[in-house]
């Protein structure tokens, strides 16, 4: 993929290059033109026909640089000056433009097609020469940006579109409401179409190159979740999350978040990046000073974790530097079923919910001290021993052996919490209880597999904690008899 872009590439930041220098200025007139001829030249590039007009209007004196990408072969010199000087005119147009002398927008427009149709070929904006900085374009761009005003429709997926309306209105009024839970939720079904016009992305791109102070008051203006996933879209999850770190306002920093974790938008560095990680936790950390909002945020991103898989290490690591008040939260929000597992190698339960949510908590055992450890692997086990899998649910009957998405702190509980005799009374405690059964009457024989199901999942994190110490994510059921010196118990309890 990085050969078939390097020739066209190449050209255009070449091109970008000779535009700081002197040299002839080629006009787009055919473009000039038809943005002129367009009776609102700004709102044509939120309008998908007319904006590809506009560039079709570009493209049909400048269709070398497809060619360039196609063939991998650099045009002629003469072919290379023209360029070079479209992008001059292009550097001279942003110095120079004033709203005055531009009251329809066609130059600016004009402008923003012909560096966006550019931008295809990589980011070309850091390698703009300083001489494209304008105060006014600066001006009226920081100023007309939070003016924007997003608006869905119907997207004619669904064959009543009543139903559609009713989502938006229900998304609009969780939109008002800062409801990030259920933002979070709505917007997984609708950010495919979050792709920022050319006018919000361009914008965006050069209040980044000439005055990242004005992009930051930009952020801390927007006040709608949608307009705000326009202006964050053009920027890398570490820009995107060092904005929302440099404002004040929520909407910024739930959409940072929801852009650098949600599944399908698009991945600038890998998951596991440090300086990702980084931004991302000191996000976690910040919104965490605020009680309400950090609850808000853990049902957002933390309830179903194969939802967001991706916040699993920042998340973690912020854990570890939290309030106290803030560690409570982050358990009772995630959603707990019971769950088997099979025989097989640990790296294999890494893709479920449970292993998603011990990535997050290795990455806190890491980082966190031992107090603070304690009090989160406690908090894990008070809830695990009152939720009991689920037994208030007359619909949850065991058929198995059963973990849950907290076996990692469960653990981590018996092995840092629990002492080597505390845990060796628990787990005889559970033999007792297990042996008892066969003395015991039961309405029927799933009743008595219930009852010694409940009994064989409770021991695992304590068997666990003392059979494997440094391997806290089980990959295995655990049985409290040795099958083969033991045979009759285990027989009895259906083990073997």
């Amino acid at each position: 993929m990085e050969k078939t872009v390097s020739a066209e590439r190449d050209l255009v930041l070449w091109a970008i290059e000779e535009a700081g220098k002197p040299g002839d200025v080629v006009v787009p007139a055919a473009l000039l033109a038809a943005a002129e001829a367009d009776p609102s030249p700004i709102a044509a590039l939120a309008d998908m026909g007319r904006c590809n007009a506009l560039f079709n209007a570009l493209t049909e004196g400048w269709d070398f640089i497809p060619l360039v990408r196609a063939t991998q072969k650099q045009p002629t010199q003469d072919v290379r000056e023209r360029l070079a000087g479209l992008l001059r005119w292009t550097v001279r147009a942003l110095r120079n433009w004033h709203p005055d002398s531009d009251p329809r927008r066609a130059v600016l427009v004009s402008i923003f097609v012909i560096t966006r149709y550019c931008e295809y070929a990589g980011p070309i904006w850091p390698r703009f020469p300083p001489e494209a900085a304008n105060e006014d374009l600066l001006l009226h761009l920081s100023t007309m940006l939070p003016s924007l005003r997003l608006e869905l429709s119907p997207w004619g997926f669904s064959r009543a579109p009543i139903t559609e309306g009713e989502a938006i209105a229900s998304f609009n009024r969780a939109d008002e409401a800062g409801d990030w839970a259920a933002l979070a939720s709505q917007l997984l079904h609708i950010d495919l179409r979050m792709t920022p016009t050319t006018l919000t992305s361009q914008s965006v791109r050069y209040l980044q190159r000439f005055d990242q102070g004005r992009l930051e008051s930009v952020a801390t203006a927007v006040r709608q979740t949608t307009l705000m996933m326009q202006v964050l879209e053009p920027l890398t999850d570490v820009e995107a999350c060092e904005l929302a770190l440099a404002s004040s306002n929520p909407y910024c920093e739930f959409a940072a978040m929801y852009k650098s974790v949600a599944p399908l938008t698009r991945r600038d560095e890998p998951d596991d990046s440090p300086e990702r990680c980084r931004v991302l936790s000191r996000l976690f950390v910040k919104v965490a000073q605020d009680d309400a909002r950090w609850r808000q945020w853990m049902f957002a991103f933390n309830r179903y974790p194969q939802r967001f898989s991706r916040v699993s290490v920042p998340l973690g690591q912020a854990l570890a530097s939290v309030p106290d008040t803030a560690l409570a939260p982050y358990i009772d929000s995630i959603e707990l079923t019971a769950m088997s597992i099979e025989n097989t190698a640990p790296h294999l339960t890494r893709g479920s919910s449970r292993g998603i949510v011990a990535e997050a908590q290795e990455a806190f055992h890491a980082m966190a001290d031992q107090d603070r450890r304690k009090r989160l692997w406690s908090l894990a086990h008070d809830r695990w021993k009152k939720w009991n899998f689920g037994r208030e649910d007359e619909l949850s009957a065991s058929t198995g052996i059963m973990h849950c998405a907290l076996d990692y702190a469960l653990v981590g509980y018996a092995a840092e919490c629990m002492s080597e005799g505390e845990r060796r009374a628990a787990l005889n405690d559970i033999r007792r209880q297990l042996s008892s059964l066969a003395l015991r009457w039961f309405k029927s024989v799933v009743a008595f597999g219930e009852a010694k199901y409940l009994l064989l999942s409770h021991m695992q994190p304590y068997a666990h904690a003392t059979t494997q110490p440094n391997e806290w994510l089980a990959a295995n059921d655990y049985v409290p008899y040795d099958v083969n010196s033991d045979r009759y118990a285990a027989l009895m309890l259906g083990v073997i």
